[in-house]
Formats: structure tokens, C-alpha cells, sequence
């Protein structure tokens, strides 16, 4: 039993939607949150930090896209 597909006796699964949410949105908040550093953290690291977010959050989103249309 993995730690993401908690069944119980019942086979109910629990935190499955949720966990599948979270997921779904996780680029959203990668690009959110690299923003909101990019914009507010005055230094370098912090700007570097936030692009690397934001490319990242894109990065994982056009996978995500490419991947669900070659494979349907």
C-alpha cells in the first residue's frame, strides 16, 4: 500500500482527491510563488531564485501538456 493511496477496510479511498489537486495545481504555484519572490526580494538570489521558479512551473506545464496529448 503506497503512502498516496490510503484504502480503507472498506476500500474507500482517502486523500486521493486531494492529493490529486494539490498536484494538478503545483506548476500554478511554482509560477505564483517564483513571481512573488521575483517582485519582493530586492537582492540577486532572490530574482535568480524566482526566475528558476517560474521557469520551472512553465516547464513542468507544457510536460504535463505534451504528455497527456500524445499519449490520448
Amino acid at each position: 500500500m503506497s503512502r498516496h493511496s490510503l484504502v480503507t477496510r472498506k476500500g474507500q479511498v482517502m486523500f486521493q482527491e486531494s492529493n490529486k489537486l494539490f498536484y494538478e495545481y503545483r506548476p500554478t504555484i511554482y509560477v505564483a510563488a517564483g513571481l512573488i519572490s521575483a517582485l519582493t526580494i530586492d537582492n540577486d538570489i532572490g530574482q535568480y531564485s524566482g526566475a528558476l521558479l517560474v521557469f520551472m512551473g512553465v516547464l513542468i506545464f507544457n510536460l504535463r501538456i505534451s504528455n497527456r496529448t500524445s499519449t490520448r
